[in-house]
């Protein structure tokens, strides 16, 4: 089972807990860095799915478009005769609705920061990174005190909320 650490550090120092985590056999993939692009060295790890808000704006909008796509088709059930065609008439506008809200989405949450990471705004406008480490259930607590015994400036928060907010 998989689960995440999720801590700050200073930009200049983040290279040598990246450096350490990869010693201990932590892949490349499993270590998100977002920050500042001016903070980012280029040798650490990208921030994936983190960087920006595309993920929890597809599942927004293909939520709120096969809501909109349903009542759609509900209201074509009434105008449309026969319960088949009734029925495909629902499934239809929900899928459609489903689609183009999910499309829709999918383009403005490219050009905007990720909803995810709201809360850690204010530590990376300080100069900080957000570093998301996936790591096995089993080992979490294990990783998590030897990163606070050999790195003191780092910032645990917990995990990353990643349900998707509505707004």
């Amino acid at each position: 089972m998989s689960d995440q650490l999720v801590f700050t550090a200073p930009s200049v120092r983040s290279e040598s807990v990246v450096t350490y985590l990869q010693g201990r056999g932590v892949a490349d993939e499993s270590i998100s860095v977002v920050g500042n692009t001016d903070a980012i060295s280029a040798d650490l790890p990208d921030g994936g799915f983190l960087e920006n808000d595309t993920v929890p704006a597809v599942k927004r909008g293909a939520t709120i478009g096969g809501a909109m796509g349903l009542l759609a088709g509900l209201g074509a059930v009434t105008i449309a005769p026969g319960i088949i065609l009734a029925g495909a008439a629902v499934a239809l506008a929900a899928t459609g609705g489903a689609s183009l809200g999910a499309l829709g989405a999918s383009i403005v949450g490219a050009s905007v920061p990720n909803s995810l990471l709201r809360e850690y705004t204010d530590a990376m406008e300080r100069g900080e990174l957000l570093i998301v480490v996936k790591v096995d259930t089993a080992d979490k607590k294990a990783l998590e005190a030897d990163l606070t015994d050999r790195f003191d400036f780092l910032n645990f928060h917990g995990e990353l909320d990643t349900s998707t907010p509505i707004v």
